[in-house]
């Protein structure tokens, strides 16, 4: 069973790795913006991570849509974001 949530949450990743492969492909061609343009990539790649690991959780049980009572449920999967 999908919730409506589900597919949109979907195009948020992928919206995420366009932008890093858009960023990876600028970088090779403009050597002058390289460091952000890679940082930007890692970014969006983090980015889209962290979007797949929300939508897990919404799948396992749906979020309430309140962060104080949703947090818990997905910080030990996004922790790694802080690191």
């Amino acid at each position: 069973m999908t919730t409506p949530a589900e597919p949109r949450v979907s195009k948020v990743v992928s919206d995420f790795e366009l932008r890093a492969a858009r960023a990876e492909l600028l970088l090779r061609l403009t050597p002058a913006a390289r460091e952000p343009l890679q940082f930007a990539a890692g970014l969006y790649r983090v980015q889209a991570r962290i979007a797949s690991e929300i939508e897990s959780a919404n799948r396992e049980e749906p979020l309430t849509g309140h962060l104080s009572e949703d947090v818990d449920r997905f910080r030990d999967r996004v922790s790694y974001l802080l690191r």
